[in-house]
């Protein structure tokens, strides 16, 4: 029995099972403690089967990617962590037609990979994709993008397992994506996307364009989330931080960013106290010079 798991809860499991693994290994801001037990799944059957049977034991659990969104507590999480990282990472041509291609992809299949699948055969919509970190699933249940574009222009339908355990296929029409917000239920394992054909040529050129400032304007030498708040509607949380002098600020180790505000990074040992912290003061003095209410782009683990 760990932290209240039996380990009988993962007979006939097919996948790898880590009890007490810490959370920090897992997460882009390199934080958090131990959870109770994290899985990597190998079959969606195997998931599913383990989904049904965490819930008839009223076991917590929740589903990272490349945890490159996601903001893990410091006391750790008693449940299991369900990890797609390195599981279901196909990506294969799903349908063809003049102008446009279908693809089914796994979840776990990192957005890194399909942008190169994408700018090999020229599918040119799939371009946002370009210095977005975590996996396909991430994306999905965040809706994920770019000033390039976003998941719900591309995305067709979705598979996941609900609480229940089940394998249920939702359509585009079915699934309310809104900036930022995406699919928060289930468990993602698959996808189907379409994109249009395009010079694969000149999206290359595209993608180093963009990498190249990327470079330049991000803190990519720090852990960190990425961009910690969504943009308000007209303006742009980095540019409303800097303005409220908070740029260097830090508490603990963690830091806004120097490079650029709206990122928050790990200097070395920060804690996720240390990060929510830094969090909630940046949304109080952003308020209180510009009366503006930031909200967060980042999940934390207890509330997915």
């Amino acid at each position: 029995m760990i932290n209240g798991i039996d380990k009988s809860l993962f007979a006939g499991f097919s996948g790898e099972v880590a009890l007490n693994e810490p959370l920090s290994k897992h997460t882009s801001w390199r934080v958090g403690g131990p959870a109770s037990a994290m899985v990597f799944p190998k079959e969606i059957g195997s998931l599913a089967d383990l989904i049904k049977r965490l819930r008839s034991a009223n076991i917590p659990y929740a589903v990272i990617g490349n945890g490159s969104n996601v903001l893990a507590p410091d006391e750790g999480y008693k449940g299991v962590v369900i990890n797609l990282k390195h599981c279901f990472e196909q990506i294969e041509e799903f349908g063809k037609h003049s102008d446009s291609v279908l693809l089914k992809v796994g979840a776990g299949a990192s957005k890194y990979k399909l942008l190169q699948y994408a700018m090999h055969h020229g599918l040119i919509d799939l371009i946002f994709l370009a210095g977005i970190p975590g996996t396909i699933g991430g994306g999905l249940a965040m809706n994920a993008g770019t000033s390039e574009g976003a998941f719900d222009a591309v995305t067709e339908s979705v598979s996941l397992i609900d609480r229940e355990g089940n394998l249920i296929l939702l359509e585009k029409n079915s699934i309310k994506f809104g900036y930022r917000t995406g699919i928060r239920h289930g468990v993602i394992v698959e996808c189907v996307l379409r994109s249009r054909i395009g010079p694969s040529e000149e999206m290359k050129e595209r993608v180093n364009t963009f990498m190249t400032k990327r470079k330049e304007t991000q803190p990519l030498t720090f852990p960190s989330c990425g961009s910690t708040f969504k943009n308000p509607k007209g303006d742009y949380a980095g540019r409303l931080i800097e303005a409220a002098g908070l740029k260097g600020f830090k508490i603990g180790d963690a830091q806004v960013s120097v490079l650029h505000a709206n990122f928050i990074v790990n200097l070395g040992s920060a804690s996720s106290k240390d990060i929510n912290s830094l969090i909630a003061h940046v949304k109080k003095m952003v308020h209180q010079k510009f009366g503006v209410e930031l909200s967060e782009e980042i999940l934390r683990l207890e509330e997915i």
